[in-house]
Parts: structure tokens; C-alpha cells; sequence
């Protein structure tokens, strides 16, 4: 069953995410995009959140209508973002795997089970947040920041 996001602030659905908190992570989802987000700097798809800080997120980056990794780390968040354009109007599976144990590690993105060309926006620095017991995974955006207009 998908849930139709409306590009909405603070439109999500959160469960526990124990067992989520690893430095080794893959995360798969189905999504389909209505249209690109323009209102927001990204439109969140999902991630592993302390509902302040986004420790582990995959979004929608409005500024370049890409698909965008981000890792946080103890001084600097890794950011990373696909090359080609974020498609509408079509149902597609997104995966991503990324190992954190390094920073010269970058993640994997998938569409339809075809690795995509990456850029590093930001290189990570310090030691990978694995969260804590208030961390949890989410699908959609908090903190004031929008969902994807899509179903997921």
C-alpha cells in the first residue's frame, strides 16, 4: 500500500528504528513523484532521525532535482548526489547502501537496480552519529521541512 504525499510540512510516518542505527546500512523503497519539489532546499524521502537532526537521509534536492545521500558525522555530514536528473511521472525502486566505517567511503544509489553516477557535495569529516535510543526511522519530512510530492 503506498501513502500519497503531498508535499506538505511535516507530513510523515515514523516507527522505532532499533536495528537501523548501524554504520553498515541499505535501505530499499518504492516511490513515484508527482512533481519536483521547488518550496523547500529537499523534500524528504526517508531516513533515520532524533526528530531534531537528520543522522542518515535520503531526499529530494529541489536546488538540482537530484536524489541526495546524507551521513552525519561528528564534525562535518557527508553529502552526496546523483548526476542525473530525479524523473516524475513514473514508479521507481530506489536503493542505497552505503558502509559509514570510513569517510572516504561513498554511498551506492540505485534506480531500477542500475547504479547511478554519484558527486561528493560535502566529504564527511570526524566519526560516523549512529543515533541513539530516541532515533527513529522515518518515511516523508519533519522539522519544518517538506515530503515528497509522490506516493512512497
Amino acid at each position: 500500500m503506498a501513502v500519497d504525499f503531498t508535499n506538505t510540512i511535516n507530513q510523515y510516518i515514523s516507527s522505532s528504528a532499533s536495528g537501523l542505527l548501524l554504520t553498515v546500512k541499505s535501505y530499499l523503497i518504492w516511490y513515484y513523484l508527482d512533481t519536483l519539489t521547488t518550496t523547500s532546499r529537499f523534500a524528504g524521502i526517508f531516513g533515520t532521525t532524533t526528530h531534531t537532526d537528520y543522522l542518515f537521509e535520503v531526499f529530494q534536492s529541489s536546488t538540482a532535482n537530484k536524489i541526495a545521500v546524507s551521513q552525519d558525522f561528528s564534525t562535518t555530514a557527508g553529502l552526496w548526489r546523483t548526476t542525473s536528473d530525479t524523473a516524475t511521472g513514473a514508479l521507481k525502486h530506489l536503493a542505497v547502501t552505503y558502509d559509514a566505517s570510513l569517510t572516504t567511503n561513498d554511498p551506492i544509489i540505485y534506480f531500477n537496480g542500475v547504479a547511478q553516477a554519484i558527486t561528493e557535495v560535502q566529504t564527511p569529516v570526524g566519526t560516523v552519529a549512529t543515533g541513539s535510543a530516541g532515533t527513529t526511522m522515518q518515511v516523508g519530512a519533519t522539522t519544518g521541512l517538506n515530503s515528497i510530492d509522490g506516493r512512497i
